[in-house]
């Protein structure tokens, strides 16, 4: 039983209801239990004729399981193995990885100014440049070439694009091998 020590409760105002689902839940449970106990009782004869039975399998068909068993069994540790070895042999491919050490966009010569680091492992060649998603032309190298990336180099890249002081841009640099970065940049 519970007793509170505030004042704002008396021993009048506490709900028994919580004891009386107690005991009507406890009551069910019981005659659930008895029922299935005599249900059990009756059926009894039932199962001791199917647990006494003498018929069973034939030992081929228990043979023929057991190598179906047998089979599956090492058709699944076969998959498994030969995914887990194949991904384990593969050389992983390098990927590139670029930042950005700079990026300005300058209202007043309709040019944004980006410097692009190659901080991965392997050479890149930045082949398109976005802004707002729309390709821009690269105005420091030719388009068809690209600009080469060696790794831990930086490179200057400059985009013409007439920009309205204030708003957002966002410039997007993607590599020929699909390596890209974006950020937005407030034109100034």
């Amino acid at each position: 039983m519970i007793w509170f020590s505030d004042d704002s409760f008396s021993d009048s105002d506490f709900d028994f209801r919580f004891l009386e689902i107690h005991i009507l839940f406890s009551k069910a449970l019981i005659c659930v239990c008895l029922f299935l106990y005599c249900k059990g009782e009756l059926n009894m004869k039932k199962r001791e004729t199917i647990f006494t039975s003498k018929q069973a399998f034939s030992a081929v068909i228990a043979s023929l399981i057991l190598m179906l068993l047998a089979v599956a069994a090492g058709v699944v540790v076969y998959a498994y193995v030969m995914g887990w070895i194949g991904g384990a042999t593969q050389n992983p491919q390098r990927q590139g990885q670029m930042q950005f050490d700079s990026i300005y966009a300058d209202t007043s010569a309709s040019k944004i100014k980006i410097y692009v680091r190659n901080v991965g492992g392997v050479d890149l060649n930045v082949s398109k440049i976005y802004v707002n998603g729309v390709e821009k032309a690269n105005a420091t190298a030719l388009p068809s070439v690209g600009v080469a990336l060696a790794v831990q180099t930086t490179k200057y890249l400059e985009i013409t694009y007439t920009m309205t002081k204030n708003y957002f841009y966002e410039v997007e640099v993607v590599c020929k091998d699909g390596t890209s970065i974006s950020q937005s940049v407030q034109a100034k």
